[in-house]
């Protein structure tokens, strides 16, 4: 008679036994995550012989450190990080719906440049003038290259000179409807 090891998980805060016979791991949806590289290499478009030119690591290794229930040390998954460009919390954490958290973080940057820099020419006041300059300054200390960013576009209400000929040659419906 085989003996039984119990394996005890934790899963949406309720703990669960699981039965194991000798040294079998149990089915694939039970096995934990531990790290996303293979997908965010696949999304970053780098293909494993390149990792392994990088990284100089033969690519069954590569593969094996790839498999998502594989548990990596701090100095292979810095090595992944290093290779893919990517920060280690892309590597270890399920991404949100939409951008990355650095995109995401540079969009939101990117839409306070704007504004600063919006604020900065529409203002007549001297003081918010300098306030706003301020902000821009520290805003390309801590992105470089935002100083390119224009202001938000200026939306004003059309002028009856702006609708041209079309409020001039009012078209009856009657005339649209029927076939």
């Amino acid at each position: 008679m085989r003996r039984q090891f119990f394996k005890t998980t934790v899963e949406r805060g309720t703990h669960h036994r699981q039965a194991m016979k000798g040294n079998s791991v149990g089915s694939h949806e039970q096995q934990r995550r531990l790290h996303r590289i293979s997908f965010v290499r696949e999304r970053e478009g780098i293909s494993l012989r390149q990792v392994r030119g990088l990284l100089r690591i033969g690519l069954p290794e590569l593969r094996r450190q790839e498999q998502v229930d594989t548990d990596l040390r701090l100095t292979d998954l810095y090595r992944w990080q290093h290779a893919l460009k990517v920060p280690v919390t892309e590597l270890l954490l399920e991404a949100p719906e939409g951008l990355s958290p650095s995109l995401m973080e540079r969009t939101r940057l990117v839409r306070v440049m704007k504004t600063a820099l919006s604020i900065a020419e529409r203002s007549n006041q001297a003081e918010v003038k300098c306030l706003a300059k301020r902000l821009i300054a520290e805003l390309n200390h801590i992105i470089p290259g935002l100083d390119s960013v224009g202001v938000w576009p200026v939306v004003q209400q059309r002028q009856l000179k702006d609708f041209g000929r079309t409020l001039e040659c009012i078209v009856s419906t009657q005339l649209v409807d029927e076939p």
